[in-house]
């Protein structure tokens, strides 16, 4: 038709469940009002990961993705990210400002870049003994 949008012709939607609630999201307005930060953030990485496979359906061809703001997910939902990216075949190159050793852990390769000593790689044990006071704290805390 003479005249219509080109955004008329498309209806892409986000189906999310939330704590047990199920949600549609027809806009951004519905997406920055109906969930957290973080969710948001997930749900969107969903789309971009569609879309790349999409233009590029060789699983064989490793994707590289730069991702900033690991910080606004919950520290639970980022191993979930690594695995959603992996089974894609995306790689996730991230710099964050601080060494959480728990992302950290995530990553195969870790550097960290200083003005002064240059590149250095940043060993991360399997573990900190804070991690596994709270992981202990936290079975106590379900049974």
């Amino acid at each position: 038709k003479s005249g219509s949008q080109l955004r008329d012709y498309f209806d892409l939607y986000i189906h999310m469940v939330e704590n047990g609630h199920q949600r549609v999201i027809r806009s951004d307005h519905e997406l920055d009002n109906a969930t957290s930060d973080g969710l948001k953030y997930l749900a969107l990485c969903v789309i971009y990961i569609a879309l790349c496979r999409l233009l590029c359906p060789d699983r064989d061809v490793a994707l590289h993705w730069p991702i900033d703001e690991l910080g606004t997910l919950h520290g639970n939902n980022i191993p979930k990210l690594f695995s959603m990216l992996n089974q894609s075949g995306i790689i996730m190159l991230a710099g964050t400002p601080g060494e959480n050793p728990s992302v950290l852990r995530q990553f195969k390769h870790r550097q960290i870049i200083d003005f002064e000593t240059g590149v250095r790689v940043i060993d991360v044990p399997d573990s900190s003994l804070r991690e596994r006071a709270m992981a202990q704290q936290n079975r106590q805390v379900r049974q």
